[in-house]
């Protein structure tokens, strides 16, 4: 009886991830020659010289990007020029406004508002042509590029009122928009982008929280260090039903931190004991949220088996 052979699909994962990690390095070192490459030429590059090395590389580097996605065989290299497209059009949408004076760059939110929302719209017009992560991945990013300037340039403007919390408030909706689309990401299975979601969700919403409630700062809000506290407890009990480590672990780093901006406070009512006291009372606590981590972690791997 003859060996069946080993067929492409079975030995091709590990191959297509490493191809993927080195075609995105590769990506990312064309963007970082075609910036550099310009900066110091600068002065010695004239205007139309300056658009075509930028914006038209950028142009460049989508077209060949969909060129080659149209042959699934090589969609792994087509990442990459869409990798370059993402980094280089940007840039190449600023130099071109530089350079044709087409916008104060004094505006700067207003520039970045605009330049994120036409990123926006060319990726987002690629995912619903071509539905693939990469285009979700530029979605999300952009997207929320484009939202923090227009919320920044509403609100630092000199015709509205500005708010000294408006970037934390940012933070919070953004980490709240990143977990429910990775649960409608996880649910849907089409698209590997739920974990790196949470992963920059939970902390962008508990970051927030902290600077909201003042921690490690004796006149911090009150009502928001108990939102903290609560957000904290949260990460812990839907650790498990979303079956995410990293609100797990998170949840660890940030109720260690608030547990320790917590005691500081009582330091003083010690007296010379006060500090060798926290200390100790630290290392007990951090040999608890170790196990506590240590036992959810199980619970999520088991879940996680495939049945």
């Amino acid at each position: 009886m003859t060996k069946k052979p080993r067929s492409y699909t079975e030995s091709s994962p590990p191959i297509i991830t490493l191809l993927e990690i080195i075609n995105f390095l590769g990506g990312a070192l064309v963007f970082l020659g075609i910036a550099f490459l310009v900066s110091i030429n600068w002065f010695s590059l004239n205007s139309f010289l300056k658009i075509a090395l930028t914006l038209g590389s950028g142009i460049a580097a989508y077209l060949m990007g969909i060129l080659i996605y149209l042959n699934k065989k090589y969609e792994t290299l087509g990442t990459a020029f869409f990798l370059i497209a993402a980094l280089t059009l940007p840039l190449g949408l600023y130099v071109s406004i530089d350079t044709l004076n087409l916008m104060n760059l004094n505006d700067f939110d207003k520039i970045n508002a605009l330049i994120t929302a036409i990123c926006l719209c060319i990726f987002l017009f690629s995912h619903l042509l071509y539905p693939r992560t990469i285009f979700l991945l530029f979605i999300i990013l952009f997207a929320s590029g484009f939202f923090i300037s227009l919320i920044n340039y509403l609100t630092l403007h000199p015709l509205y009122l500005f708010y000294n919390h408006v970037f934390d408030y940012q933070l919070l909706f953004l980490g709240c928009c990143y977990i429910l689309l990775g649960r409608y990401l996880d649910r849907d299975k089409k698209f590997p982008l739920t974990e790196p979601l949470y992963f920059f969700g939970l902390p962008f919403i508990l970051s927030a929280s902290y600077s909201l409630a003042g921690i490690f700062n004796p006149i911090g809000s009150s009502f928001w260090k108990v939102i903290t506290a609560l957000l904290i407890i949260a990460s812990f009990f839907l650790a498990v039903p979303l079956k995410s480590k990293s609100f797990l672990y998170w949840g660890g780093i940030f109720l260690v931190v608030y547990l320790t901006d917590l005691s500081s406070q009582f330091v003083h009512l010690f007296g010379p004991y006060g500090w060798p006291l926290l200390l100790i009372f630290l290392g007990f606590l951090f040999m608890f949220t170790g196990y506590w981590v240590r036992h959810i972690h199980k619970k999520i791997t088991r879940l996680k088996k495939p049945s």
